[in-house]
């Protein structure tokens, strides 16, 4: 059996032409594909790297604003302390009053106004004195250490006209529940 030299050929060529497309089909698609697989992942890897190295970059800002932010807790625990320190608060406002020698002096709690955790309470405050006694008072109040609005605030001219003002207001002053 003699095969002619264009059969063998071609037969050579055609074998070629298989093995070169097994190679491509079994080796080089396959690694072609893990290739590319391997690309994504280490791009995938280093975006992860990068955005953890501006995470740690960032610790110091957080660490700082942290601190912060507990300070500012701080002084919201010591403007918002447990209601029984309330007496303590209006017996500071009286003692205030006394220290500008404002006269005909009340100081009356109304009542409770309880939300849970945050409670407050309205007072009215009523006394008499120059109007910068009355401001002086106000600024020191303004600088306590609790959390107190005005919720309304009149000032009335003395009726016989000796420069002395007589001073309404109604405060609002907050306090934690002993539950909280």
């Amino acid at each position: 059996m003699f095969i002619s030299r264009a059969k063998q050929q071609v037969i050579i060529i055609v074998s070629a032409v298989a093995v070169v497309a097994a190679l491509v089909v079994l080796w080089y698609l396959p690694t072609r594909r893990k290739y590319t697989a391997v690309g994504e992942e280490c791009t995938l890897i280093n975006s992860v790297i990068r955005q953890a190295s501006q995470k740690q970059n960032q610790m110091p800002q957080l660490e700082e604003k942290l601190e912060s932010l507990k300070a500012s807790l701080e002084k919201y625990d010591l403007a918002l302390p447990a209601d029984t320190q309330l007496g303590d608060f209006l017996g500071t406002v009286a003692n205030l009053m006394n220290a500008y020698g404002l006269t005909e002096q009340q100081i009356a709690p109304q009542k409770e106004i309880e939300t849970g955790q945050l409670n407050c309470i309205a007072v009215d405050m009523k006394c008499k004195g120059k109007l910068s006694q009355i401001r002086k008072f106000y600024q020191d109040i303004q600088h306590l250490n609790r959390a107190v609005r005005v919720e309304e605030f009149r000032l009335l001219n003395d009726s016989d006209l000796t420069g002395n003002i007589n001073m309404e207001t109604k405060v609002i002053i907050y306090y934690r529940s002993e539950q909280a």
